[in-house]
């Protein structure tokens, strides 16, 4: 059996604030915010509609960060020079990872700190590689990887 539940919201108003003209509170006007599907333990699942700031900590918990951009691999004296542009969110760090060109398998390099925008590889072996990075969300998730264009070393 199937249970739903239904929620009344009221809208508050804060000291100082003024009600927009054709508001009026869900509850005084009788329409209702589903709370959504019902969990295995019969408790509902909170949904952005059923929780005051729009999310839960388990929502967010579950929400990877966005991907770094355009992520730049420049060989220089000392090895080849990774930089990316921050994401703008609160972040754990980033994943750094290399590979060969024609290998499918990636070789962490690097775990900079979430401040840190920019890591060197120092002295990797001559070969065709690719470079990529992840942002790693304070919740533990990772970004989708972000690659950059082939790097030849020789």
């Amino acid at each position: 059996m199937r249970r739903i539940l239904v929620f009344t919201v009221a809208l508050l108003c804060l000291p100082g604030c003024a009600p927009v003209a054709g508001d009026t509170p869900a509850a005084a006007s009788g329409s209702t915010v589903s709370a959504g599907p019902v969990g295995g333990s019969g408790q509902p699942i909170p949904t952005a509609s059923a929780v005051p700031n729009g999310i839960n900590s388990a929502g967010a918990a579950a929400i990877e960060p966005l991907a770094p951009a355009q992520l730049s691999a420049v060989e220089v004296a000392g090895g080849v020079l990774l930089s990316w542009h921050a994401t703008g969110e609160d972040l754990a760090g980033y994943l750094c990872l290399r590979r060969l060109a024609n290998l499918p398998q990636w070789t962490v390099i690097g775990r900079p700190a979430a401040q840190d925008i920019t890591m060197l590889d120092p002295r990797p072996a001559a070969g065709e590689y690719l470079y990529a990075v992840q942002a790693i969300g304070v919740n533990g998730r990772f970004s989708q990887m972000t690659q950059s264009t082939p790097v030849v070393i020789r």
